[in-house]
């Protein structure tokens, strides 16, 4: 599993009806689709919405989740929360300067998912 990493983020979960985070969160990044915030003790899952990539183990799955950690890095995060799933994970648009699930898959990191490709048609190709 990936290790907790202190970030200088702002967290507002949008949709959630969490408040905005004064101090950094902790973050832990799973792979390239998955990570987890601690703040104030509370742990929360998060499963970027619309989008996949591959395992740990599976080719790219390194890359992706340096890439999702390099776009979270230090900026202001908001998330736009689409449900929750099976395993209690927020299923969420995630926003750092720009949609973070949009970039993934236009920089070739990540697939379009199809669950919840409608909530996010508008910036995926038909």
């Amino acid at each position: 599993m990936g290790r907790w990493l202190w970030v200088g983020l702002m967290v507002v979960v949008l949709g959630w009806g969490g408040p905005a985070m004064a101090a950094p969160p902790l973050l832990q990044f799973f792979d390239g689709d998955n990570f987890a915030l601690l703040q104030n003790g509370i742990k929360t899952k998060v499963t970027l919405a619309c989008v996949g990539t591959p395992t740990l183990e599976a080719p790219g799955g390194r890359q992706a989740r340096r890439a999702l950690r390099e776009a979270l890095w230090g900026k202001p995060l908001s998330l736009r929360v689409l449900a929750k799933d099976a395993y209690g994970r927020l299923v969420a648009e995630v926003f750092a300067e720009e949609n973070i699930n949009r970039a993934l898959v236009t920089q070739g990191i990540a697939h379009v998912d199809e669950p919840f490709r409608r909530e996010c048609a508008a910036y995926f190709p038909p």
